[in-house]
């Protein structure tokens, strides 16, 4: 999540900072009743969310509709001094016209609203690695050690 109702986060949320496998994590405001379940976590490694409750109210019951996504969370240590971080999402939905609208309309979405997220990420990193004075050499830009919190 990066934002909420258009605003950016720009706080850590305390209750969201020590996360277990079956956690839920709501994905907007709770009248839109989609969450993400913590299936798996590694801190300072890996996050997995799982959902299948990304769908219109209803359409599980009215036309049989089913979704199966993921969002990965990934921190490579490179070993000197930068950390890769990775992000993956998977997708399946049916029946097949449900499919087809993840295809056309949510992939492409999620696309947008990822980068928009990534770029978030990559904006308080480096905001707080430059804090800390964490530079690293050569090209000046802001980095942390591997790792850091």
């Amino acid at each position: 999540m990066s934002s909420w109702a258009g605003k950016p986060f720009t706080a850590r949320i305390p209750e969201f900072q020590h996360l277990a496998v079956g956690d839920h994590v709501p994905d907007g405001p709770p009248e839109a009743g989609c969450e993400f379940i913590v299936a798996r976590l590694e801190p300072d490694h890996h996050l997995v969310l799982h959902s299948e409750d990304h769908l219109p109210a209803g359409w599980k019951e009215r036309y049989g509709a089913w979704i199966d996504w993921t969002w990965a969370f990934v921190l490579d240590d490179l070993g000197d001094g930068r950390t890769r971080f990775m992000f993956r999402s998977r997708g399946r939905a049916g029946p097949a016209w449900v499919a087809a609208g993840y295809l056309l309309a949510v992939i492409p979405a999620d696309f947008v609203t990822s980068r928009q997220m990534l770029r978030g990420v990559k904006s308080r990193a480096e905001r707080t690695c430059a804090d800390r004075g964490w530079t690293l050499p050569g090209n000046g830009r802001p980095t942390a050690p591997p790792l850091c919190d």
